[in-house]
């Protein structure tokens, strides 16, 4: 049940960034491709060979040099799931070459541990080792953690291939320190069953059964197929050495039918070469001769390009492609040079029509200006009173030019002031930079609906807590920018002056000042308030807690997504008195990579799309669920896409203010000095 449901949610997943991919510009289109082909390449790789390849052809449509060395990192990584080394090696290749023309560093640095990853399953150590090395280097420098987790995966494999079993577990041992904490299960379960199985080779029998059996709940928990067959195989080998050769079978075939149902073809020639062996010494030499058959088909396969046509042929598909768009140029530079001889033709021909022309409308002038000097005398009258006409017309004229320039003076007075006006609420927004020195992995989609916004976020550290708020004032334009700045002045004189850091008193502190401020409870109230949701993170105790005001707040934990709507109290407005009011804090332990959003409701409720529907609040989760695998950049740009292709298929008009922010959290936040 654990697999279907997590078969389920990964299906779920596929199927969410498939359905974004027709609705996305051209740019993001390339993005979502990209992800999508890496999210497939351990479980299909046949078909996210297929995804990575019209990613490719779309950043080379759109001549976007930046995505190649990663589109061709990541065709390598499946090129090498499939068993095709030396096209997975081509790519890797171009992948340095692009990378250097740009200087991205990381790719290069991802490009040098695949190189090295390909050395070793083809035992060129001396390679390997050299290449690996150079990719630890690079990582290093860059603090990436990501990539020094990579690296040392290689280096551990490195060691293991040449039975160096403790220097393997210790660089296993580190995968899995950087990568706890701050990845979900597919990519804890590698090191688990690495550092298990050294266990295994080192003596440790206890602490090999445990980290393997956690390795394979968690390819499981992950429904990673490649990880299953990767852990199945290490307890058949342990079996193996253990001389219990039944129970060896027994998890071997198992990895054996993993493998071959998700195209794994390294994993199906390890687990038929244990089968076969395990046979030999059984002394049942005609299924010892079956495995040891499907071994050398399977190793084959990968080291005999030979009998690999079948892939070798949709490898080749992106070369035709590539003759074909030349030839299409071709094509299109014979039309256009016919073009232009049909357009010469055509331009002798209108001169001498045009001449011809002349010299009939010469004569016609001719007999027509005869007729013309009788009519002047007629016309002459006329003038004089068209004259009189003209003069009171003038006169109209000029007033409603001076009534025009009057209300264009007017409304540049306006816009300017609301120009300045919007000047001021920007220097009241925290400055974002800031937020980036604290957090780096963030973003801030902000989009007033006019110039200045009746939406805002805010954000002040108190010691070694964080408060983020995000606010959606009564109204947009100028009657919601005053509101919101009268919000700011109230967290200020509550979280700075006060130094109030509990979200609910917050919420509480901050409704009692504005309606205090708007004379809420006296005769005649406004009914003006702010939705709010309100996060302190606490760097000291490794939590967050939150609470919300007709707001709510989402977050990923893992593999898990989570929504807590906030209570259904406004901050401000006069239908309820503050001591009638209570907000509940929301305690969350950060003990996994948490991502959360806090957001108005301008996007969800805007209407476009081919129907011109609301965007929903549904939508609006399930398509930050499958924008899980971006960067918080890559996700930035993504919903603005998607958004500006919402709107122009709709009423092509904004309705509200519009602003989400997006946190990432893998460390934990670095406060500074204020």
């Amino acid at each position: 049940m654990i697999l279907s449901t997590a078969s389920l949610a990964q299906n779920k997943k596929a199927d969410s960034l498939k359905a974004l991919i027709p609705v996305a510009d051209d740019t993001t289109k390339v993005l979502l491709l990209t992800e999508l082909a890496w999210f497939l390449r351990n479980n299909d790789a046949f078909i996210a060979y297929e995804h990575i390849q019209t990613a490719h052809k779309k950043a080379d449509e759109l001549n976007k040099k930046e995505y190649l060395p990663k589109i061709w990192n990541y065709e390598g990584v499946i090129l090498r799931n499939l068993g095709n080394y030396p096209a997975a090696l081509q790519s890797y290749y171009i992948a340095v070459k692009l990378a250097e023309d740009i200087d991205n560093q990381k790719e290069i640095a991802y490009a040098y541990n695949n190189i090295g990853d390909v050395h070793r399953l083809q035992g060129n150590f001396k390679e390997a080792a050299a290449y690996c090395s150079k990719a630890s280097t690079i990582f290093e420098k860059l603090n990436d953690w990501k990539g020094i987790g990579y690296a040392n995966a290689r280096l551990g494999e490195l060691y293991e291939e040449q039975k160096m079993y403790a220097e393997a577990k210790a660089a296993y041992e580190k995968v899995l320190k950087v990568r706890t904490g701050k990845v979900g299960a597919t990519e804890l379960t590698f090191p688990l069953s690495r550092v298990g199985f050294m266990a295994h080779k080192l003596g440790d029998e206890k602490t090999a059964l445990e980290l393997l059996n956690k390795a394979l709940q968690t390819g499981f928990d992950a429904s990673s197929k490649r990880s299953q067959s990767t852990t199945l195989n290490d307890f058949a080998k342990m079996y193996q050495d253990r001389k219990d050769l039944a129970k060896s079978n027994e998890y071997a075939i198992k990895a054996l039918e993993n493998a071959a149902s998700s195209h794994n073809i390294q994993g199906a020639r390890t687990a038929s070469r244990i089968l076969a062996d395990n046979f030999s010494q059984l002394k049942d030499f005609k299924q010892a001769y079956k495995y040891q058959e499907l071994f050398v088909s399977y190793t084959d396969s990968i080291f005999n390009e030979d009998k690999s046509r079948s892939f070798v042929a949709v490898f080749n598909n992106f070369e035709i492609y590539k003759r074909e768009q030349e030839n299409e140029i071709l094509k299109k530079d014979q039309i256009i040079q016919v073009e232009q001889n049909k357009n010469q033709q055509t331009f002798i021909w209108a001169v001498l029509g045009v001449s011809f022309a002349m010299l009939v409308a010469i004569v016609i002038f001719i007999n027509v200006n005869n007729k013309r000097k009788k009519a002047n005398k007629q016309l002459i009258q006329i003038n004089a009173k068209i004259a009189n006409q003209n003069e009171e017309l003038e006169a109209q004229a000029k007033n409603l030019e001076r009534a025009s320039m009057t209300i264009k003076n007017i409304n540049d007075d306006i816009r300017a002031s609301i120009n300045y006006a919007k000047r001021i609420q920007g220097a009241l927004l925290p400055s974002e930079d800031k937020l980036h020195t604290i957090i780096p992995e963030h973003f801030i989609l902000f989009r007033p609906k006019d110039i200045v916004s009746g939406d805002f976020y805010w954000f002040e550290q108190i010691g070694q807590k964080l408060v983020l708020v995000v606010g959606d004032c009564t109204g947009h334009g100028v009657p919601g920018a005053f509101m919101s700045m009268l919000c700011g002045a109230a967290l200020i004189d509550t979280v700075v002056k006060k130094e109030v850091v509990n979200p609910a008193q917050i919420l509480l502190d901050v409704d009692k000042n504005i309606r205090f401020i708007l004379k809420q409870d006296g005769p005649d109230p406004s009914h003006d308030g702010m939705e709010a949701a309100i996060c302190v993170l606490d760097n000291e105790t490794n939590t967050m807690e939150l609470a919300a005001a007709k707001s709510a707040f989402l977050y990923f934990q893992g593999e898990h997504r989570h929504l807590i709507r906030g209570d259904r109290f406004s901050v401000g407005g006069s239908l309820i008195r503050s001591t009638d009011k209570s907000f509940t804090n929301h305690n969350i332990p950060i003990t996994d990579a948490t991502t959360f959003y806090m957001f108005s409701d301008g996007y969800k409720d805007q209407i476009g799309g081919p129907n011109n529907t609301k965007f929903m609040s549904k939508n609006f989760y399930d398509m930050l669920e499958t924008m899980q695998p971006l960067s918080m950049e890559e996700q930035l740009q993504a919903l603005a896409s998607l958004m500006d292709g919402w709107i122009k298929d709709g009423v092509d008009t904004q309705l509200d203010d519009m602003l989400v922010l997006g946190v990432r959290l893998n460390e934990f936040y670095k406060p500074i000095d204020n």
